[in-house]
């Protein structure tokens, strides 16, 4: 009987020794660093003694990876003035040439992340308010050197005097992860 006891007790410990599961669970992964960059070129050998029509000033270019982002195009001289952009004479000159219309959008090159809408940047309407606009963005991929083209139109004024004229147009991206 004294040796039935231990062959059962010997069976039993066995089997809760071999019936406890051990597990580990581990955590791997890395990081995929935020982008989120924006560059220009403002063009500045613009023939502003004569009408244009949506003539490209300016192209901006922007690459971000964050899920959502807000670029914020301003015309200074505009905000400044509390209208819509103005190019002012510099140096000791006054003159001022009012640009009528100054929209941002695709130029067609570089990558819009899925689900982001192409811009449609307005920085100057007919009441003449405007000089600041948001393109904001949300995409499940991420955008690459996506290229904005600004255009601007102006009308002809034969009563401004020789100079170098400019618009400074400032443009933040702001991305939330």
């Amino acid at each position: 009987m004294k040796k039935l006891r231990t062959t059962a007790l010997v069976a039993s410990v066995c089997l809760f020794a071999g019936g406890t599961l051990h597990a580990a669970e581990l955590s791997v992964g890395g990081q995929v660093p935020l982008i989120a960059e924006v560059m220009g070129m403002g063009f500045t050998s613009l023939d502003l003694s004569v009408a244009a029509t949506d003539a490209v000033v300016a192209q901006v270019i922007v690459s971000c990876n964050a899920p959502t982002f807000d670029v914020v195009f301003t015309a200074e001289n505009g905000t400044d003035a509390g209208t819509a952009p103005v190019f002012n004479q510099m140096g000791s000159g006054t003159g001022t040439l009012d640009i009528t219309a100054m929209d941002g959008a695709a130029e067609g090159s570089g990558t819009l992340g899925t689900g982001g809408v192409a811009p449609a940047v307005d920085l100057a309407d007919a009441a003449g308010t405007l000089s600041t606009d948001t393109w904001s963005v949300t995409q499940t991929t991420a955008t690459s050197d996506y290229v904005i083209d600004m255009t601007a139109t102006w009308a002809e004024d034969e009563t401004l005097l020789a100079g170098f004229y400019k618009e400074t147009i400032t443009v933040t991206i702001s991305p939330e992860l």
